[in-house]
């Protein structure tokens, strides 16, 4: 996302694995005066400055505990601009899966699903894994729910989102919006 945003704003910066940004180097337009990359980890690093937005989009159900999505979460909020905005988006919540996967529409969905996942079986399709053996964090309505209070309580607005209807796990998963109102 980082390439396609680079397009409609006068800097940005992007924060991730040196590998991940390598090959956004190699796709990016050549013009680096308006993307910034940092190699490294988020969590463990420090990144100097504000931000009038931040995206945080697929990234917190690749965390370990709740600890650690909180921590990231607030470290993230801390460096929010008055007045800037952040997204946590497209998180994958299992209790939103649980509801949708209950109703008819869900059924339907789930058994289409798994013959779709049977039929790319041996025909040459590698299965969908993530290839790591570090336990990861399960979103649930309480995780959420901590996630806002937390928010909250750092003086945010925060509201909560249901995906566009348009996108392909829009039934399993959620984002938060989050303005700074200091």
């Amino acid at each position: 996302l980082l390439i396609p945003l680079s397009f409609f704003v006068h800097s940005i910066t992007g924060v991730d694995h040196p590998n991940l940004l390598a090959q956004i180097k190699k796709r990016a337009p050549m013009d680096y005066n308006t993307i910034t990359l940092i190699p490294g980890d988020f969590r463990t690093m420090q990144v100097t400055g504000t931000f009038s937005r931040i995206l945080i989009y697929s990234v917190i159900h690749y965390l370990r505990d709740e600890e650690e999505v909180l921590s990231f979460i607030r470290k993230a909020a801390s460096q929010l601009r008055p007045r800037g905005k952040m997204l946590i988006g497209d998180i994958p919540n299992k209790d939103i899966k649980a509801r949708f996967l209950a109703t008819e529409q869900g059924k339907i969905f789930e058994a289409e699903w798994k013959e779709k996942v049977e039929a790319t079986r041996g025909s040459g399709h590698q299965d969908h894994l993530l290839m790591t053996n570090v336990p990861l964090v399960a979103i649930d309505d309480a995780l959420i729910k901590k996630i806002l209070e937390m928010l909250e309580e750092l003086h945010m607005r925060v509201r909560r989102v249901a995906q566009p209807k348009t996108l392909s796990f829009c039934f399993t998963r959620e984002d938060i919006i989050v303005e700074n109102d200091q």
